[in-house]
């Protein structure tokens, strides 16, 4: 299950809505419905999925207490997020940084002009967690902020962890290539890791054009679409760069 939208009622309608226009923009949200002095919708793909109203007249309440976690495509958008947040008039509820949710759950908080807490979040382990599922892997091992183990049958084959406090390093130019069942899992790898939204090209009904131009919404780079590969003969595989900027591949041969 997923939510259609949200919707806060605000004690100062325009002063929300400016905060949330500039603090949401490093995620790419524009205000796509606007009806003076009545309500206020922003959406970052093409649809407004967060509201603001002001309050009605009577037997009304002001929207209190709340957390809300917008998911960012990549650290650099969190760092964004809290910094224009708090030229907006936001406070600081916790900088930049790594939290202990999760492996590589790297967050910002701020209050809004009401006293919501808005956090922006991204989290390493969800890429993996995207992209391997059509592998037909699934977490099976987890300790909640440690570490987490994803496989196949479950059988943990691949962890992720935290990086530690002192004398440790993020893996980083690591290239991993995990073996498919066949073609269609190669692309379904890809489509997933890339979080496709829809292909560039005039024809609106193919999924992937010879140039893999798609509209993508996810902070994982592309580094070569499905397809054949010279290394052996019948080599299909597809290649992306995760938020580390290791090269992971999904091959069939």
């Amino acid at each position: 299950m997923s939510f259609h939208h949200i919707m806060l009622a605000a004690s100062s309608f325009e002063d929300s809505r400016q905060f949330y226009l500039a603090a949401l923009s490093p995620l790419g949200y524009k205000e796509l419905r606007f009806v003076e002095g009545s309500r206020s919708g922003l959406g970052a793909e093409g649809r407004p999925v967060f509201w603001i109203r002001p309050l009605k007249p009577e037997n009304d309440t002001v929207s209190q207490g709340l957390h809300i976690a917008f998911v960012a495509k990549s650290r650099e958008e969190v760092d964004q997020f809290h910094a224009a947040a708090l030229e907006a008039g936001g406070k600081d509820n916790g900088a930049p940084g790594e939290r202990k949710f999760a492996p590589g759950y790297y967050a910002a908080f701020v209050f809004d002009t009401d006293g919501n807490n808005i956090e922006v979040m991204h989290e390493g382990r969800e890429f993996y967690l995207a992209a391997l599922a059509p592998l037909g892997y699934k977490e099976v091992r987890t300790v909640e902020g440690v570490v987490s183990a994803l496989g196949p049958n479950g059988k943990p084959l691949f962890w992720i962890r935290q990086v530690k406090a002192e004398n440790d390093q993020i893996s980083k130019g690591v290239h991993l290539a995990f073996a498919a069942e066949s073609r269609d899992v190669v692309d379904k790898f890809y489509d997933a890791a890339m979080e496709v939204i829809a292909c560039c090209c005039p024809i609106l009904s193919l999924t992937r054009c010879s140039a893999h131009a798609f509209v993508r919404k996810s902070g994982a780079k592309d580094n070569g679409g499905p397809g054949e590969r010279n290394y052996l003969p019948g080599y299909y595989a597809a290649f992306v760069f995760d938020a580390e900027g290791n090269n992971i591949e999904v091959v069939h041969v």
